[in-house]
């Protein structure tokens, strides 16, 4: 009985600590996914509005319009280097109607866009709709990561094309300070694509369905890469967060609380990954001082009662 009630006690007062832990961490993990997540934005912010501005340069249209002589794609290619130059941004191009690439900042590079077709792309197509397209992807010629935005240019509401800026998305991992925390953003399809832990990158959360897996090989989102999901396995979710074991390559597990924070504008989800190594070792702790104590107490009971015993 009394060592029931002690075994009760132990079992209450771990799962208390435990839950405590729990919620501290969350407050922690909270606060370090809203500087991330606003660090990204930042890096997003800064370009959104760029190709809205571009696309109202008639310049563009007027190229669009009228396919010059190769003096006039020339003046055009070294303006789109200038403004690309100027702006920090990965590359700078403009799109016909038809997806082809008809002047680009790196018109001088090994690989120029120049000449090249991505009517493939999502952010093209969300252009032709007269939308600012949004889309990250690995570039299919430069095979870097990289978010593009696109915007049609138009005369006389006619979209006559799409202009796209591109940011080079590898730049935001090499630039975050905070190296020895893990952080994963994933696409709408729970693909990993910028981490703190490189070998996780192109990785999935959970397993493709073939349906998903053919939407991005159609893209060309993740040319060449091989997307398996992360060896997960889910112990249980709290309001705060979900506690997760993560397989290691090592055949170790590790017990990490997952919170997530969902970027709307650019159908990204943020996750910060917290290791639960130090309350579990907590807890232990507070168990082997805690059962001491209820087993010292123990002892004394029972030579209390054995002295009572010998006194009758």
């Amino acid at each position: 009985m009394v060592l029931g009630m002690m075994l009760f006690v132990l079992v209450l007062i771990s799962t208390n600590t435990y839950r405590k832990g729990l919620v501290e961490l969350s407050d922690e993990g909270v606060i370090r996914l809203e500087l991330f997540v606003t660090y990204l934005r930042g890096v997003l912010t800064k370009y959104e509005s760029l190709p809205e501005l571009l696309a109202r340069d008639e310049q563009l249209a007027e190229f669009l319009l009228n396919a010059e002589g190769n003096e006039s794609s020339v003046a055009l290619n070294k303006y789109l280097e200038t403004i690309n130059d100027i702006s920090n941004a990965a590359d700078t191009y403009l799109m016909d109607r038809e997806g082809l690439t008809i002047a680009a900042s790196n018109w001088q590079e090994e690989h120029p866009f120049v000449g090249r077709n991505f009517s493939y792309r999502p952010y093209f197509q969300q252009a032709m709709k007269g939308q600012l397209g949004r889309y990250f992807a690995l570039g299919t010629t430069s095979s870097k990561r990289g978010y593009y935005f696109a915007y049609p240019v138009r005369r006389d509401r006619e979209i006559l094309g799409a202009v796209v800026i591109k940011i080079n998305i590898d730049t935001v991992e090499n630039k975050w300070g905070y190296h020895d925390e893990t952080f994963l953003v994933t696409d709408p399809d729970g693909v990993i694509f910028i981490t703190t832990r490189p070998e996780w990158r192109f990785a999935s959360l959970e397993r493709l369905n073939s349906s998903t897996r053919e939407l991005i090989e159609k893209s060309k989102r993740y040319p060449n890469s091989d997307i398996s999901a992360l060896p997960i396995t889910n112990v249980k979710d709290y309001q705060f967060g979900s506690v997760i074991n993560l397989q290691g390559e090592n055949g170790k597990s590790q017990i990490y609380l997952q919170q997530t924070h969902r970027m709307q504008e650019a159908g990204w989800s943020v996750h910060v990954l917290t290791s639960v190594k130090q309350l579990r070792r907590k807890i232990f702790e507070v168990n082997i001082l805690l059962g001491s104590c209820l087993v010292f107490l123990y002892l004394l009971l029972v030579l209390f009662k054995q002295r009572q015993l010998r006194l009758i």
